[in-house]
């Protein structure tokens, strides 16, 4: 499934701690398709408490199951358009996987 939860960063995050204030995972889709179309077109308000950031992460079935880099794809909140676009990674995020699960 391609899970889609939107986050925000903290203002002055310190190097040694995670740098995600909030989150909120906010459905999932059997296809990344439908799931880009959804973060892109802000279905449901995902914008709601300012999280300016989303990422879609495919996690399998399974215990343990992890979302790999490769299979993740990261978007910003584009206010011209009233939804969010795709960006490239966070390097701050290289070694967070699974922002869906916790």
């Amino acid at each position: 499934m391609y899970f889609i939860t939107c986050f925000r960063f903290k203002e002055k995050p310190v190097k040694t701690e995670y740098p995600v204030i909030s989150s909120r995972c906010f459905g999932y889709f059997p296809d990344f398709e439908t799931a880009d179309k959804a973060v892109k077109g802000n279905w449901g308000d995902m914008r709601e408490a300012n999280n300016d950031y989303a990422v879609i992460e495919l996690i399998e079935p399974g215990i343990f199951s992890c979302a790999e880099q490769e299979n993740r794809r990261f978007y910003q909140w584009n206010e011209q358009i009233g939804g969010f676009l795709p960006r490239d990674e966070f390097h701050e995020l290289d070694y967070v996987s699974n922002f869906a699960i916790g």
